[in-house]
């Protein structure tokens, strides 16, 4: 985060990291016969390669990922915190200008669900058919895949300790205009990017509502996911009571809530989320919880 960088850097000293990254690109392909550095923006580059291959430009991006972090690291940083990310993407005379951008746009999203330094390349071969959009067009097409109803439900097993089933979870999928089915990994990155997880989060509760009042959900214990944006906006609290009194009315089984542990929601957040559904009647678990020392400080 730029503004975050100058708060803990200055301005100065901020702008100078990001010239040293400038350099270390530029140093990485000085090599190669022809080739172009751009600084996009604050805080993205660009490096066009024309006479490169994408197993050259993986390898590329694995040896400056060593770089950057040296970079980052010799400024004192955190390298958790302040990191780079890769998105790869192979182009041809007959891609358009916005092709290109939007097929790296899409692999540079699913590096960063993937954590720091992290390297995706997006590919051809796309059993899925998937739609590549630039982030104006995906922001349209989950609104309208929500207006339409093209999110679907699956759902997993969730076992206790002796392997019987707890409850069931449900996992959203989101149907294309082609009738292709397509999981979390696909459209979840972008929706991260675009910051819709809360109104992802209001559309799923409402659904959920709608089917088991219904009785387009079966009737057995369910795990539903909610992230951190919700809760974290003062204005989401009352409607969110609202909907969970919707639930708990048309529901007579077990359902349960579950909240990233790793997404920094503040302990008096999360306690009034326990008071609000152990008033309801409604569980509360935490995704990927486990008993050490980093989960516990979480």
């Amino acid at each position: 985060n730029q503004e975050e960088l100058k708060s803990e850097l200055g301005d100065e000293k901020a702008e100078a990291l990001l010239l040293d990254i400038a350099s270390a690109m530029k140093n990485a392909i000085k090599d190669k016969e022809s080739h172009v550095v751009a600084r996009m923006n604050e805080g993205d580059f660009a490096m066009l390669l024309p006479t490169s291959s994408a197993e050259k430009a993986d390898t590329l991006c694995s040896t400056l990922a060593t770089s950057l972090q040296s970079v980052i690291e010799a400024n004192e940083l955190d390298v958790q915190k302040y990191f780079v990310n890769f998105g790869i993407t192979k182009y041809t005379g007959e891609f358009s200008t916005k092709e290109i951008f939007s097929k790296a746009d899409f692999a540079l999203t699913n590096s960063k669900a993937k954590g720091a330094f992290g390297i995706v390349q997006y590919t051809e071969d796309d059993d899925e058919n998937e739609i590549i959009l630039g982030k104006e067009a995906w922001h349209k097409e989950l609104q309208v895949a929500m207006d339409q109803k093209r999110f679907k439900f699956a759902m997993q097993k969730a076992v206790d300790a002796e392997g019987k089933t707890f409850c069931n979870e449900l996992f959203l999928r989101l149907e294309d205009y082609n009738g292709h089915i397509h999981n979390a990994g696909y459209f979840m990155p972008m929706v991260n990017e675009l910051g819709m997880n809360a109104d992802m989060d209001h559309h799923v509760l409402k659904k959920v509502s709608q089917m088991l009042s219904t009785k387009a959900l079966p009737a057995i214990p369910l795990s539903i996911n909610i992230g951190k944006e919700i809760l974290m906006g003062t204005s989401d609290w009352s409607w969110l009571e609202k909907v969970l009194r919707t639930i708990k009315m048309v529901s007579k089984e077990n359902i349960y809530f579950e909240v990233p542990n790793r997404s920094q929601i503040p302990v008096e957040i999360l306690a009034k989320l326990s008071e609000m559904l152990r008033t309801q009647g409604f569980g509360l678990g935490i995704d990927n919880f486990m008993i050490d020392g980093d989960s516990l400080r979480d």
